[in-house]
């Protein structure tokens, strides 16, 4: 007797899943090292903090890491056609599954957990996360003093005099610091005010009251989150009348598990306000109520994670008639009331958000600010076409070539984001990879590409695969040799790291044949309807 289709797809997904789970339990196993004297040493070692980072198994990792991503991409890749009756509950189990065993594992090559800790603990203890750096303690307590070498990260110590007010604040700190000396040791950059925006602050300090600020409330919490933007986009594709499975290429991904639910990245929480501002947009009817419902969302989201103002515009024109001449869009755009609307809301939530921290004990805006201005300046991860600018910059002789390029990849990407924002939208599903689109383009272009960046496109994935994303998505994790001494991801040529250089050619390189022949593009059961 034949089988049906979807019954075929069914026990692909399982078998898919299974494998999926299998490389997430050996992944867990090995982070925290596998104690079997037949064993070599990297498997025994771990990825505990105290573990010194050449004896880490980062290379077995990675192999592990790529097996399990070739294997997601190879199967879902390799199908031309899936049925349109997907199996959720197999995808949100396994969802669920793969994450709740990637937070047992030790995190791997992750400290950035400990700087959201001890954010949320302070202000638990009512001192306000923006008025002090954590090195502020050594300061005070005279372990920093004028001259001291500059930390790894070049930004120097903000040595200074306190008021007798602010000691009384330290005083709170040092408590906090002796009920967890290690944690506060571990807190990276201790010269740089907090980046996180008010949002993320509160999710910290809630998982600080609630957990007593122990990692494993916060992956929970997280995790939640993480799934509550997986049940949006299995909403999203079935109102689009797209094959759910789809959703895998973020549900099941082994990059999206580690780095939220093993490494406990926050961005996730920006990630779920961004994806319901899409859905309101397509759920309700009545433009106001849309407007208030986007603007609320979108808010959130920016005071998240500042990338997610970024979507604002493809969003908003939702609210318009959806003209086909470009003229007509942004009359259309302009004199909209319920678009005003939009963008009242979304800045009064910007503002009211921060406006607590910036009166509480009179800390001030600047001081908001100065951390994710330092992180401007200062930060440079890997990336892409930012790379190629700065380096030609400097090869004609522009001693000011960073921040040179800086300005010239802010104005491509603003007039990428007007582009893709303002082409007309001809289905539902249209908006939704725009939002890929523009968070792609910012990946791309930005001056900072860590790993975990990579997620907020992938989450918008789903809406339209691309072949190109998902291969970038497997190669990119090996840019954690860095973390190994003297690996081959240290080795330049020309300004270019070779490691980090590669990995971009060989993107750009399928993203060309992809453009070219399309052959790699899945072409779904199933048609979005149209607006």
């Amino acid at each position: 007797m034949r089988t049906a289709p979807h019954q075929k797809d069914r026990r692909r997904l399982l078998q898919l899943g299974s494998v999926l789970l299998t490389f997430g339990l050996l992944t867990t196993l090995l982070s925290r090292g596998i104690s079997l004297s037949f064993l070599p040493d990297p498997w025994q070692a771990g990825f505990a903090y105290e573990v010194d980072n050449a004896e880490m198994p980062t290379v077995i990792w990675l192999v592990l890491n790529t097996l399990a991503t070739g294997v997601l991409i190879g199967v879902f890749f390799g199908k031309k056609h899936w049925d349109l009756r997907s199996p959720v509950g197999i995808i949100l189990g396994f969802a669920f599954l793969l994450r709740l065993v990637s937070c047992f594992g030790e995190p791997i090559h992750e400290s950035d957990f400990y700087r959201y800790l001890w954010d949320g603990r302070s202000a638990a203890a009512g001192v306000n996360p923006y008025q002090f750096e954590p090195g502020a303690l050594l300061i005070h307590n005279g372990t920093v003093e004028e001259g001291e070498p500059l930390p790894a990260n070049g930004v120097a110590w903000q040595v200074r005099e306190f008021s007798e007010a602010e000691k009384t604040e330290l005083e709170k700190l040092e408590q906090l610091r002796g009920n967890d000396p290690v944690g506060y040791a571990r807190v990276s950059h201790p010269t740089v005010p907090t980046v996180y925006p008010p949002a993320a602050q509160a999710l910290f300090f809630v998982a600080a009251s609630i957990f007593a600020g122990a990692l494993p409330g916060l992956q929970l919490v997280l995790i939640g989150l993480d799934l509550c933007v997986i049940f949006l986009i299995l909403d999203l594709l079935g109102r689009f009348r797209l094959p759910k499975v789809t959703a895998i290429l973020y549900a099941w991904h082994p990059l999206v598990v580690k780095e939220f639910a093993n490494s406990a990245h926050y961005d996730v929480l920006a990630i779920l306000c961004g994806m319901l501002a899409l859905w309101g947009a397509l759920r309700f009817r009545n433009g106001r109520g849309k407007a208030i419902w986007m603007g609320l969302w979108l808010g959130l989201g920016i005071l998240a994670k500042y990338f997610i103002l970024l979507l604002l515009p493809v969003l908003v024109l939702y609210l318009s008639e959806h003209r086909a001449s470009f003229r007509q869009r942004i009359q259309e755009v302009l004199f909209n009331r319920h678009v005003w609307l939009t963008g009242f809301t979304t800045a009064a939530v910007v503002f009211l958000g921060f406006l607590p921290y910036a009166t509480w004990n009179d800390v001030g805006w600047g001081r908001i600010f100065e951390g994710l201005q330092i992180y401007r300046d200062f930060w440079q991860y890997n990336p892409g076409v930012f790379s190629g600018v700065e380096v030609a910059l400097r090869s004609l002789g522009d001693s000011q070539s960073f921040f040179h390029a800086r300005t010239i990849c802010l104005v491509l990407l603003a007039g990428a984001v007007l582009v893709i924002s303002f082409r007309p939208i001809r289905s539902k599903s249209e908006g939704a990879v725009r939002c890929f689109q523009i968070l792609a383009a910012l990946f791309v272009l930005s001056q900072t590409a860590f790993p975990w960046y990579l997620c907020w496109a992938l989450a918008f994935l789903p809406f339209r695969p691309r072949f190109s994303w998902a291969w970038l998505s497997l190669a990119w994790p090996w840019n954690y040799l860095d973390f190994q001494p003297d690996s081959v991801a240290s080795l330049e040529w020309n300004g270019f790291f070779i490691l980090s250089s590669s990995i971009w050619l060989s993107f750009l390189g399928v993203w060309i044949a992809e453009c070219v022949s399309c052959k790699f593009s899945l072409r779904p059961t199933g048609k979005s309807q149209m607006l």
